[in-house]
């Protein structure tokens, strides 16, 4: 069988699936909210804000919406693969030698296709703020929805995974909404600030927190990247600055390390999505 042809259809398929779902559309409309930020782009177009707000509000545009992706991709991608299952409907598509590498590879980059849709459509929005500011912003703008698609493939690779993993419909949608909550736990609210100041290692507590968080990691580069001596650096950036040795090399030894985060949770999710495709019953 021509294998990129079937990955196509079925990559075409999910798309138009994806699209059509009730959750894709409802949380269009959520990101487009939260990423918009209506009041302060009113007070930015009515120039009741000087111009230096402008880099705050793109550091605003990281370090708020990216804790908000994985609800994009983690309902949407845990419930691809074993809705299939409890439906029969794999079962049948595998008995057509069908090969489940290459189903569940079309899911995945039909939903990809589709939440990258989402999130580009949202920060293209809040470009249109800039539109007439200096192009490094606009460059400043398209680097944090770089940022943003990182973190969609890395969330979207790992409900995958658990799709693929589990038997049923509500235990995937149950696991895939406990890593959300733990990685939104593990997120600067607060809450890893309070283990610097209750743990004896509280900086290294810290440092661990942020390179098991992809969250964190990309929010921690867009803190890095955006403003990376202004008053909008977060706890957990000044944190980790100390920890490296000062402020500039601090900043670049956290920024290169966070880095370095992100492409290890890419490659880790997408190998083990292919692995649990391969050696896991589908049917």
């Amino acid at each position: 069988m021509n294998s990129p042809r079937i990955i196509s259809a079925i990559i075409g398929q999910t798309v138009k699936e994806s699209i059509r779902a009730k959750w894709l559309i409802m949380f269009t409309i959520v990101y487009f909210l939260v990423t918009i930020n209506v009041p302060f782009l009113i007070l930015i177009i009515e120039r009741l804000l000087p111009p230096s707000t402008l880099n705050s509000y793109l550091v605003y545009l990281g370090t708020i919406s990216y804790p908000f992706l994985p609800l994009l991709s983690l309902p949407l991608g845990a419930l691809s693969i074993v809705d299939e299952k409890e439906s029969g409907t794999l079962e049948y598509l595998l008995s057509a030698r069908l090969g489940r590498v290459h189903f569940v590879v079309g899911r995945y980059l039909g939903m990809l296709l589709a939440t990258s849709l989402v999130i580009v459509v949202g920060f293209v929005l809040a470009g249109l703020v800039v539109l007439n500011t200096s192009g490094a912003v606009v460059r400043d703008l398209a680097y944090e929805a770089g940022l943003a698609l990182v973190v969609n493939q890395i969330m979207l690779s790992l409900a995958v995974t658990i799709s693929a993993a589990v038997k049923r419909k509500t235990t995937a949608l149950s696991v895939g909404i406990f890593a959300w909550f733990l990685l939104l736990i593990l997120s600067d609210f607060g809450v890893s600030f309070g283990l610097v100041v209750t743990l004896p290692n509280g900086t290294l507590a810290e440092v661990l927190a942020a390179l098991v968080n992809p969250i964190e990691s990309a929010a921690i580069i867009s803190e890095v990247t955006m403003n990376a001596f202004g008053p909008q650096l977060g706890p957990t950036v000044e944190i980790l600055r100390n920890f490296f040795g000062g402020p500039s090399t601090g900043l670049s030894a956290a920024e290169t390390l966070m880095g370095f985060s992100l492409l290890a949770w890419s490659v880790v999710t997408t190998a083990a999505m292919l692995l649990v495709s391969k050696f896991t019953d589908l049917a």
